[in-house]
């Protein structure tokens, strides 16, 4: 029998466990004491998860968990067990999921869910429960002692749940088939046309989430239908021209509670932003709002860098919604407030362009939005103006910041802003990317393998395919930006570790959690887009790029397997899969793949075509040592030479950028993957 249990939070590595460190609550971090402890006492366990700039999160710890009777009942019946779900999203997917399958909706956060202690089986699962009943829900400590008395009743009918919950998660994941084509993109995009809000931007109805997943898709996805390129810009004006996006200070909230984009919920999450960072960079290329769109993108970058990036140059994981003054206090403003701010002609010019001359937006005061016409970029005039009132709403007491590093985010965000960086033409963006690709690599690789995320000076033990998914495809981008031998390396270590330790080898796709993980419930292939792009979709197209860069089939089967495995799920809902669709797409029309053995100082010229052309390209010094298969093949010569392949096909090489710019833009058929290596001589 274990002693009493105490709260155990005090020293977790995680700001959100460590927030509910002083409740009388006896919580548990999910480790093996916890577990073992209720099996001890054959309590049913309270599973509580959530993360540190959850709005709603904070609202039932201030109801709930901070009350000493409410803490009692917990105590006295229950195992009290605390999760992060960004630091364990293999435990929230898993309970997300049974809530969706128990309750035939959607959950969110707080998750709440009473667990058998043996099996681990939910009896009982929610989300937010208020302290007095309300709103068709009972009050959380009524909830309490009914619960544990079902449990006490029922204890060995629920343990015996566990197979058919086991058989029914395995049933509903997705089922082999033929590997889908491209009349599937074409239903994908139809189906968005038809779901698309063409008022306001983005999918119709509130609230209103950026769906960056989604909307890389599109974009990516652009040359089958153009009307999708006109769709991103839609989406992307709206938010830009919204309340969605930080006006002041750069950045985009999470989502927006109504259906015109203007009032947020106010937490910012790196993710989001990674995401829509590069889509702005490139979609301004082709927009007619190529100036707002520019301007959103870099003032987005200057957030990350004064706002969430670490001393080593890797970043923070989000800022919270809330203040001591309440939600959206630090971000929203009175007139009075920004005559305060600003002499008499720049607030009247400010409170015009930022809507504060209509009626209150956010209970009496004004959360605020871009007035004025996205084509004509804001008057030198506004821009000092906007930077005054930055500097005023810096003097208020800021938003509490997630202050963990998780691998996974910090990838899309090297990404985002190696991509943004390149078509913005933006050496210090590219200068940040590389700054944070060496801190997460210094931070948590371990020379053979890596932690999902890094906080209060210690990383933790588990990891997950979106870290090796998302960093390969993060060191693909800073190869290309600038190649260094050691990247390539790295590279093949995080593909070849994907494989080994992800890869289902008997149904195709990849594992959420590696093979020496704990057990779960469940051990997920998470197929779908979330806020965060799918681990397999990302994985498939990396590992295509890779795979035709080095002529590797192993890598190209894999991603077909992947392709093949979830192809059933996305003939279901293709929406949903919109970075498997990127993957599909890359392998049924390989995008262009070039290799250019130039010295850097004449790099240049190629890398502006490159960028011109949006193809994956590699700019390898005659130096450059220990090159595997076709890069081998593809030598430097006196003078700088280009080879271009696209999927199995290689190009004759060229040797003037002039003439790789006409072999980018000549038409070209559909050139399927296949799974046999290029011949990179060709």
């Amino acid at each position: 029998m274990p002693a009493k249990l105490h709260n155990r939070l005090a020293d977790s590595a995680s700001p959100y466990l460590r927030q509910h460190a002083a409740n009388p609550v006896a919580w548990q971090p999910w480790d093996a004491a916890a577990l073992e402890a209720a099996q001890s006492l054959q309590r049913p366990i309270l599973l509580s998860i959530g993360y540190s700039t959850c709005h709603w999160c904070h609202v039932m710890a201030y109801e709930s968990f901070e009350d000493p009777a409410t803490a009692a009942v917990m105590n006295a019946r229950f195992v009290n067990i605390k999760v992060d779900r960004e630091q364990r999203p293999d435990l929230d997917r898993l309970y997300q999921q049974l809530h969706q399958l128990m309750r035939h909706r959607g959950g969110g956060w707080p998750l709440t869910a009473f667990l058998h202690p043996d099996s681990q089986v939910p009896f009982l699962i929610g989300t937010y429960f208020p302290p007095e009943p309300r709103h068709g829900l009972p009050a959380f400590s009524d909830l309490l002692q009914q619960v544990a008395d079902f449990h006490a009743e029922h204890a060995e009918e629920i343990a015996a749940e566990k197979t058919a919950v086991q058989a029914l998660l395995t049933r509903i994941e997705p089922q082999q088939q033929a590997l889908p084509q491209h009349d599937l993109i074409a239903r994908a995009l139809a189906d968005y046309r038809l779901q698309a809000d063409r008022n306001h931007g983005g999918l119709a109805g509130a609230p209103k989430f950026p769906q960056a997943p989604l909307l890389r898709g599109l974009w990516a996805l652009r040359t089958h239908d153009r009307q999708s390129a006109a769709l991103v810009a839609e989406a992307l004006a709206g938010m830009v021209h919204g309340g969605l996006f930080d006006q002041l200070g750069g950045g985009f909230f999470r989502y927006a509670v109504d259906a015109t984009w203007t009032i947020p919920h106010f937490e910012k999450m790196l993710y989001d932003n990674a995401q829509l960072l590069p889509l702005l960079a490139e979609a301004g290329q082709d927009a007619a709002q190529q100036a707002a769109f520019s301007r959103a993108a870099t003032l987005t970058a200057a957030w990350l860098a004064r706002e969430l990036s670490t001393s080593d140059g890797d970043f923070f994981a989000a800022l919270d919604a809330d203040t001591p003054a309440g939600e959206g206090a630090y971000y929203v403003w009175t007139p009075a407030q920004v005559e305060a701010a600003l002499p008499s002609p720049a607030a009247t010019a400010a409170i015009r362009a930022f809507g504060l001359d209509g009626p209150a937006n956010f209970e009496g005061r004004w959360h605020l939005t871009y007035r004025q016409a996205l084509e004509s970029p804001p008057s030198e005039a506004l821009e000092q103006a906007r930077q005054a009132l930055l500097q005023r709403r810096q003097q208020r007491p800021a938003p509490a910041r997630d202050d963990k590093v998780l691998c996974s985010w910090n990838a899309l965000t090297i990404t985002g802003l190696t991509h943004a960086a390149a078509r913005l033409q933006a050496p210090g963006l590219d200068a940040l990317a590389a700054g944070a690709h060496r801190a997460v690599r210094a931070r948590l690789w371990d020379g053979e393998k890596l932690s999902a995320g890094w906080a209060y000076g210690e990383c933790q033990q588990e990891r997950f395919l979106n870290d090796y998914a998302y960093l390969l495809e993060a060191t693909l981008a800073r190869l290309a930006a600038h190649w260094q031998d050691a990247d390539l390396q790295f590279a093949l270590a995080l593909a070849d570790q994907l494989l080994a330790d992800f890869e289902d080898t008997t149904r195709g796709g990849f594992f959420q959690t590696p093979a020496t993980h704990e057990p779960l419930l469940h051990r997920a292939r998470p197929f779908e887009d979330e806020a965060l792009p799918s681990g397999n979709g990302i994985a498939a197209i990396a590992l295509l790029h890779l795979g035709h860069l080095l002529g590797e089939s192993r890598y190209l089967d894999a991603a077909e397997r992947t392709l093949a495995a979830a192809g059933s799920a996305m003939e279901a809902a293709p929406l949903a899969h919109a970075t498997l669709l990127r993957a599909l797409d890359h392998f049924l029309r390989p995008p262009p793949v070039v290799v250019v053995r130039v010295a850097p100082s004449e790099a240049a010229p190629w890398q502006r075509v490159l960028t011109e052309h949006g193809a994956p390209g590699y700019l390898i010094p005659p130096q450059a040592t220990a090159l595997p298969g076709a890069l081998a093949a593809r030598a430097p010569r006196q003078h700088a030479v280009a080879y271009l392949c696209r999927g199995l096909h290689c190009e004759a090489p060229t040797s003037t950028p002039e003439a790789l710019a006409a072999a980018l833009a000549a038409p070209v058929g559909d050139q399927p993957a296949g799974s046999a290596a290029p011949n990179a001589s060709r």
